[in-house]
């Protein structure tokens, strides 16, 4: 079974030769590679030409943006099955084998894994894939490990190019909706480097994203769910922009924001962070790029309890000990904050003093406002 390879580039000099390479070094073999560079001028055609004979086709002209590009790369494939890897990710060693595996055992026209999301600072998370019936609202497959049969192609159509960023959710709900067959695959196919073409572009994303979801939403006069999206962006949208403004502060105030959170800390203090997830993992990073040390994390799931998480120990917040008087406690949560914090005020945390919620800290480090704001005006 042949296995067509798209990659879009354009200036990707720094990032593309682990990309070509992680194509190049599958265990599944029969693979026909294609790049589409849209004319780079820093080099990027300069590593391509070291792969050219490796490389089964490859096209350097100008295009209407990154969804034209794949759509040519499609066009120029000659496989049964279609994947699509950008210039600044890679795959697993074994990904299309395993792809190819679950096409033939399951007959799928679209195959897809798990992602494992590489961090500037070197840590890496993996996106949860949720329940394909939230497609509806939201984009439960992650793009950079789909691979498509040719012929849901042909039934279905290619990107479209009204969509900027997010023509790859357009293309996924269209398929969804189409009713091909999808299978998924619980591994790790594919590395996604943040700080690439969608995550720069955080807020065009979800705002983008929430047009696509009200459309097929109402093409099926499903007001429901159409309820559920505007109820779902709403907060996704505030907590992109709040993210979008911490990133550019911290970029700018590092030591100032540092000597708040210190002064704020009372030079005595020591951290924890409620909450062993992918919000609590942001919110360590962002201590620890202050130059601040977490001590461990609080939990309410028990089975976190007997387990590490970014190398710190995982506590149960079930209760407070004597000895945590001295504790100031982070919490890094996306939703029921409201919960959290009657629990921890039930077993003797005090607003201000001993907790702050982690988007209050961060959006109060960087105003310089020492006042918490209330819990339901929260970013996030």
């Amino acid at each position: 079974m042949k296995v067509s390879i798209i990659t879009v580039c354009l200036n990707s000099a720094a990032t593309i030769e682990q990309t070509i390479q992680s194509v190049l070094g599958q265990t599944w073999k029969n693979i026909e590679y294609i790049i589409v560079d849209g004319q780079s001028t820093d080099g990027t055609l300069g590593i391509v030409d070291k792969y050219r004979d490796k490389i089964a086709k490859c096209i350097s002209e100008k295009d209407q943006g990154l969804y034209d590009a794949m759509n040519k790369g499609i066009s120029m494939t000659t496989g049964e099955i279609i994947g699509i890897l950008n210039s600044d990710d890679w795959y697993a060693k074994d990904a299309v084998e395993k792809v190819v595996n679950a096409f033939q055992e399951e007959n799928a026209d679209l195959v897809y894994g798990a992602m494992e999301i590489v961090h500037p600072s070197g840590y890496t998370s993996r996106v949860k894939n949720d329940a394909l019936e939230h497609m509806l609202y939201r984009c439960v497959i992650p793009h950079p490990t789909v691979f498509v049969r040719r012929r849901a192609y042909q039934e279905v159509g290619m990107f479209d190019l009204e969509y900027k960023v997010l023509a790859d959710y357009d293309l996924l709900m269209r398929m969804y909706l189409h009713h091909v067959k999808i299978s998924q695959i619980p591994a790790v196919l594919t590395y996604f480097r943040k700080g690439g073409f969608s995550t720069e572009h955080a807020i065009q994303c979800t705002e983008e994203m929430r047009s696509i979801a009200r459309h097929y939403a109402r093409q099926r006069q499903d007001v429901k769910t159409l309820e559920k999206i505007d109820e779902y962006y709403q907060k996704r949208i505030k907590r992109a922009q709040a993210q979008d403004m911490a990133q550019e502060l911290v970029s700018k105030h590092k030591s100032e924001t540092a000597a708040m959170l210190q002064e704020c800390l009372n030079g005595n203090k020591k951290i924890k962070i409620f909450g062993a997830g992918s919000v609590g993992t942001e919110c360590f990073y962002f201590l620890k790029e202050m130059g601040m040390e977490v001590e461990c994390f609080l939990d309410n799931d028990e089975s976190k309890c007997h387990e590490q998480f970014l190398g710190k120990a995982v506590q149960s917040c079930s209760n407070r000990e004597e000895s945590d008087e001295e504790q100031y406690i982070v919490i890094a949560v996306v939703s029921y904050q409201e919960e959290i914090v009657k629990q921890l005020e039930n077993i003797g945390y005090r607003k201000d003093k001993d907790y702050c919620l982690y988007y209050e800290l961060v959006e109060s480090m960087f105003l310089r406002i020492r006042e918490v704001t209330e819990v339901e005006n929260i970013g996030g």
